[in-house]
């Protein structure tokens, strides 16, 4: 694949918003997918809880645990970590 040119110009910058908001939006998806994911393994968690199944909870908590270490990291690039309890 043949490297992309730099465009100059009035189009620069139209390209540099385009990639900007390109990036925030699959960002966003990301983050809501995440979001999703950790509510619906907290539901299985506390489900898990209910009736007493250690070793469900215990694969939960390891999936909640990484469903967390992936908001943080992603609090900490879109720098919105301050003040979140994560």
């Amino acid at each position: 694949m043949k490297p992309s040119k730099k465009l100059i110009g009035p189009f620069s910058q139209a390209e540099e918003i385009i990639n900007g908001f390109a990036e925030n939006m699959f960002l966003s998806h990301l983050l809501t997918e995440t979001i999703d994911n950790w509510e619906k393994i907290k539901r299985e968690y506390d489900e898990a809880e209910s009736v007493d199944d250690s070793e469900l909870m215990r694969k939960k908590k390891l999936e909640l645990d990484a469903c967390m270490a992936s908001l943080s990291i992603a609090a900490q690039i879109c720098n919105i970590g301050e003040g979140l309890e994560i």
